[in-house]
């Protein structure tokens, strides 16, 4: 008799192949949801149920996507399909971020610095809609399902013409203003910044002591000593600011001493004299007099180069931390220097053009660029005699995050937003409160970055964005905000696009006899300014969700999660808050969630000159997206995560495990009907389905907190520990040797069907190529189009403490400890003995007989669930083990060593393999 063809082996044709061949399947498997449109399938059969908005943060389209992005569209789409098998209604747009800097210098390199700027428009636009292009074919290739058809961007008409409505709402209910501020300055891109486009460095500067020569005395402080030998003395970091300083700062309530040194006399504050004499190479010599800070105000020093006056002022910012106490200022360069300048009705004098150039106010420095005047100065410092000591300091300095280079604090008239307006900020701090934070160590953070931030400044010197709906009265140059004049440039972009605010003639724009409210002026200029960029992205919770500019299907407001790297607390996270506060008075989330950054395995940032760059669609390419997508669940995101080739291999074997658990319980359910009623009648089936369960629970808990790595980890170690290592050997015989009809195997069966639709609706977000490959091979089910419009109903807290404390877990319990110490003792014997083969091994079992007594429940079953020929059980005190070769002989069809093995016509057969001969003979 042929046994094998008796056996009911594995249907390797019905089951998924073991080679995943990701790289080719996985277009073929997206190929199919195209045809079936799965994304708005699920909309369509979700629609009336709960819903649940992710709103995408906007990528900016400058270049291909890079692991970041991989990393963080993951992420989103990872929650999105959860809470699609939950049964929510989870509405997915996709966003681009679309104007700015980083654009306009693209298109400089490729065409040149000469294009006009409406070329300039034309060209960043079509720039824009490339990249948009392709990152939405690289996402897509990630699986990530959303509406890729109509993405939201922010350079679509309707989406500009509505960042021009909600400034002219803001500028309406008295947000917005114009000033003479100093701000964040970018020499290189020349243009202001806020402080949310600012990343800190290290960066090496000349620092430089100077001394300011006392000039008037009007107190007669100074009386009693050679007024020719008096100095002030400062130090600071920015030599080329030294042209625009005007006055010299003292703390009010700061003890100021006269200290003599080599026949020179130096004002600086008590504390620090040791310190600073030893910095610049000088031995103090008697302290002569002290001073209160406050005394010293209307003192008059002499500026260190010019022929100008620098007066003594008092400013509670003074700190005793760096320097000397006394605190060169220049109005023009320093937020707290310029509001002390206005304090003292200084001059606000900014001797720097946009490009970083010193104007005529420079003096003989005119024409030259800061970064040369950091050599040049100290060197006429030193000319003049007032050069104490110059050297090089590193420290943490601002760098413009779009340009990468160092930024100036310049006083400019900008545009901008004002905080504290309306109790705004007040507002922002308690709605924060009101949000969940993801980690909960972000809900800080932000708090942070909102009670310290200043004044938002709206105002960018750029050709790429949406121009300021203002104009301005020729010759007053006093600007207009007409909510008329605002919502007729709306009308215009939203028909033209924002280049149509600057080509537009103005007759166009005004009012039919339009004058200027203050000054009667009939003759306008535009604002040739653009808004920031952080404005554009931070208005998508009213452009996308609430105004609903693309009039997409099932969106609301607020959302229900925002999700993005950690960087946006200061950045997206934040001009979102604020301007939904201003708004709309609602915070525009209810939770947020942030990762971290994606570095090599050195915790490197990964660039093109370390050659240290994972490329995610080189990956998807080679690997497979599935193998991407479990790296990213498998990492804690919530700090900064390692990726290289090393590492992606290694989440290779994770997913071989993942899928050689899902060939097994799929290749073994070829002729199994589960709509027939079979029923789980093998306490081990029973087990094993209610560990499903309870794992299918803390699956859902996990997912419900984002916790992707302990659905991953859990996920993996079921397969791995309760599934490959124990309960899928442990069922081989009654599914391969039992009769096919047989109520053991049927029972196996309808177990391993139960795991296996468990497990492919739990791992589907993760693994969704993979999970579609495995459910449209699972028989006969009332089929879906698609696994993704399937449930998963996790039990309640009341049935996993009832399956828990139930007597089969208890008894499960006990004998899976003492499998594990069976198994730790066998493996040592085998080490020595020789004995290869499981089965080929009899046990003797010493145990007490509570032990004993739950092995005995498991009958003749006993030996095959543990893999051993047999075990001839004994009461005793202590457990402890005995083991032997055995002496059975080995069935012939089973291939399992068994006492009752007998021999028929020549060949040895089990009690049951006797059976099933004798009935298939007949």
């Amino acid at each position: 008799m042929d046994f094998k063809a008796t056996l009911n082996l594995p249907n390797p044709a019905f089951t998924i192949p073991m080679k995943a061949d990701l790289p080719h399947r996985e277009p073929e498997i997206q190929q199919y949801w195209k045809e079936i449109g799965v994304y708005y399938l699920i909309q369509k059969k979700r629609e009336g149920a709960k819903k649940f908005i992710l709103h995408d943060g906007p990528p900016y389209t400058n270049s291909p996507i890079h692991m970041g992005t991989a990393l963080n569209k993951s992420l989103k789409d990872f929650v999105v399909k959860y809470k699609t098998l939950r049964g929510f209604l989870a509405p997915y747009v996709p966003g681009y971020d679309n104007h700015g800097l980083p654009i306009e210098m693209a298109i400089q390199r490729k065409k040149g610095k000469n294009l006009s700027p409406d070329e300039m428009r034309k060209e960043c636009r079509k720039h824009a809609e490339e990249y948009a292009e392709i990152q939405t074919k690289q996402f897509q290739r990630l699986a990530v399902f959303g509406e890729w058809e109509k993405p939201y961007k922010t350079m679509d008409y309707g989406y500009e013409a509505t960042i021009v409505r909600a400034f002219a709402k803001l500028a309406e209910q008295g947000y917005i203003y114009r000033d003479l501020r100093p701000t964040h300055w970018s020499i290189y891109s020349q243009t202001a910044l806020a402080e949310t486009e600012l990343v800190y460095e290290e960066y090496t500067s000349k620092a430089i002591y100077v001394r300011f020569p006392l000039l008037k005395d009007p107190k007669g402080i100074f009386a009693n000593f050679p007024s020719n030998r008096i100095y002030g003395l400062i130090w600071t970091t920015t030599p080329w600011t030294i042209p625009g300083n005007l006055a010299l700062a003292f703390h009010p309530d700061l003890e100021y001493a006269l200290v003599e040194s080599e026949g020179d006399f130096y004002l600086l504050y008590s504390g620090l004299i040791e310190k600073v004499f030893e910095d610049i190479g000088k031995t103090p010599g008697k302290k002569v007099l002290s001073v209160k800070g406050r005394e010293l105000e209307e003192v008059v020093f002499k500026h260190p180069i010019f022929d100008r006056e620098s007066i003594g002022v008092l400013a509670d910012y003074v700190n005793t931390e760096e320097g000397t106490g006394v605190v060169h200022t220049a109005p023009g360069h320093g937020e707290e220097d310029f509001h002390t300048g206005r304090k003292y009705n200084l001059p606000i004098l900014c001797p720097v053009n946009e490009a970083g150039v010193f104007t005529e106010e420079a003096g003989e420095f005119a024409g030259l660029h800061i970064h040369e005047a950091d050599e040049v100065i100290p060197k006429r410092l030193a000319e003049e005699g007032n050069l104490i000591k110059v050297y090089d300091y590193r420290h943490s300095y601002p760098y413009s995050e779009r340009d990468k280079h160092p930024v100036i604090f310049r006083t400019t008239e900008q545009w901008f937003l004002k905080v504290d307006h309306l109790n705004l900020r007040k507002r922002a701090l308690e709605a924060i409160s009101q949000v969940k934070w993801f980690p909960p160590s972000g809900r800080e953070r932000i708090t942070a970055m909102v009670s310290t931030r200043p004044d938002w400044c709206l105002s960018r010197q750029r050709i790429w964005g949406v121009g300021l709906p203002i104009v301005y009265g020729v010759p007053s140059g006093k600007p207009v905000l007409d909510s008329r004049i605002m919502e007729r440039a709306a009308q215009i972009v939203e028909k033209g696009g924002s280049e149509a605010w600057f080509t537009t003639p103005l007759e166009e724009i005004l009012p039919q006899g339009f004058r200027h409210p203050e000054t009667g002026e009939t003759e306008f200029r535009k604002e040739t300014d653009v808004l920031d960029v952080w404005f554009d992205s931070g208005i998508t919770h009213l452009a996308v969700l609430d105004w609903n500019y693309g009039n997409w299907k099932n969106l609301e407001s607020p959302a229900d999660l925002y999700l993005e790297g950690s960087d946006q607390h200061r950045g997206w996270f934040n001009s979102s808050l604020i301007t939904a506060m201003a708004l709309c008075n609602h915070p525009p989330y209810r939770q947020v969630l942030t990762h971290g950054w994606v570095v090599d395995e050195k915790g490197r940032r990964m660039s093109k000159s370390l050659g240290n760059v994972v490329d995610p669609v080189d990956v998807a390419n080679h690997h497979g997206a599935d193998i991407l997508r479990l790296w990213a669940a498998s990492v804690d995101y919530t700090e900064d995560v390692s990726c290289s080739n090393k590492i992606i291999e290694q989440i290779g074997d994770v997913y071989r495990r993942i899928r050689n658990t899902f060939r097994f319980l799929l290749a073994n359910l070829y002729d199994y009907n589960p709509k027939n009623s079979y029923n789980l009648i093998n306490p081990l089936d029973k087990w094993a389905v209610f560990q499903m369960r309870l794992l299918e629970k803390k699956c859902c808990d996990a997912y419900d907190v984002y916790d992707f790595r302990e659905v991953t980890s859990t996920l993996h170690n079921f397969c791995a520990r309760e599934m490959s290592a124990f309960y899928l050997d442990a069922i081989k015989d009654r599914m391969y040797c039992d009769p096919a009809d047989s109520p053991s195997r049927r029972s196996a069966q309808r177990a391993c069907y139960e795991i296996l639709m468990s497990l492919v609706k739990l791992i589907a977000p993760i693994l969704p190529h993979t999970c579609e490959e495995v459910y449209r091979k699972i028989p006969s089910l009332e089929s879906k189009e698609t696994v993704f419009l399937e449930v998963i109903e996790p039990i309640e807290d009341e049935e996993a403490k009832r399956i828990e404390n139930s007597e089969l877990f208890s008894r499960m319990k006990e004998f899976l400890r003492f499998k594990d110490r069976l198994y730790a003792e066998l493996e040592a014997w085998k080490n020595t003995s020789g004995v290869k083969d499981m089965q080929d091994i009899y046990v003797k079992v010493y145990a007490p007989k509570k032990s004993l007594d739950v092995l005995k429940t498991f009958g003749d079953e006993l030996p095959t669930i543990l893999r051993v020929s047999w075990l001839e059980l004994h009461d005793s005190e202590e457990e402890r083990f005995e083991f032997a070769a055995s002496e059975f002989a080995k069935c012939e069809r089973c291939r399992l060593r068994r006492p009752d093995v007998e021999d028929v016509n020549g060949v040895p057969l089990c009690k049951r393999d006797r059976m099933l001969a004798a009935s298939i003979s007949k």
